[in-house]
């Protein structure tokens, strides 16, 4: 009976990812605060593809940091790729603020997370001005999920097909209860 759930659960937490996906109609009101550091990309791209699980890692091992990661693809989403002037694939930058820096160094793991690290070190105000209260941080975080669940329709079916699983399974037990409750009496 839990196998179905175990597998859900897994499915679930498989599909998560810590990288924010952004497009033309998220990407302003997301990158409006904090630093972002985001890949353009294009789906055929080989050097996009190889970079992927970097880009994953990197995301989790900043996550709880001041800088997010998000990603865009930048062949399917036009404007975003012409606002920001992408003219090969991939091209990272940072956003903060209103403030843009291109990364040029090497795209492996090492590289970035020392680029992110050192980024933070030069801009230290950005430490203090990120910080949040407990609850604050909590209804971020939530917001944050509920806002990566909208823009990752995969994810969000996943979760929903979880919680439905989860909940079936609930309302069975219960009724499984009650009638070897029924049996007993």
């Amino acid at each position: 009976m839990l196998r179905p759930f175990v597998f859900l659960l897994a499915l679930a937490a498989a599909s998560a990812s810590d990288i924010v996906v952004l497009d033309s109609d998220n990407f302003d009101r997301l990158t409006k605060e904090g630093v972002w550091f985001i890949k353009f990309y294009a789906p055929w791209c080989v050097h996009c593809k190889r970079l992927a699980p970097v880009w994953e890692k990197l995301a989790k091992e900043m996550k709880g940091t001041p800088v997010r990661i998000g990603k865009v693809d930048a062949d399917s989403d036009s404007e975003l790729a012409e606002k920001f002037a992408i003219q090969h694939y991939p091209t990272l930058k940072i956003v903060d603020g209103n403030k843009i820096t291109d990364y040029t160094g090497e795209n492996n793991f090492e590289a970035l997370h020392k680029y992110l690290h050192d980024y933070l070190q030069k801009n230290k105000s950005i430490l203090s001005s990120n910080k949040q209260s407990g609850s604050a941080n909590v209804i971020s975080s939530l917001r944050d999920f509920a806002e990566k669940l909208a823009s990752d329709s995969i994810g969000l079916y996943t979760t929903i097909v979880f919680f439905l699983g989860f909940f079936i399974g609930v309302l069975s037990g219960v009724l499984f209860a009650v009638r070897e409750k029924d049996k007993i009496m």
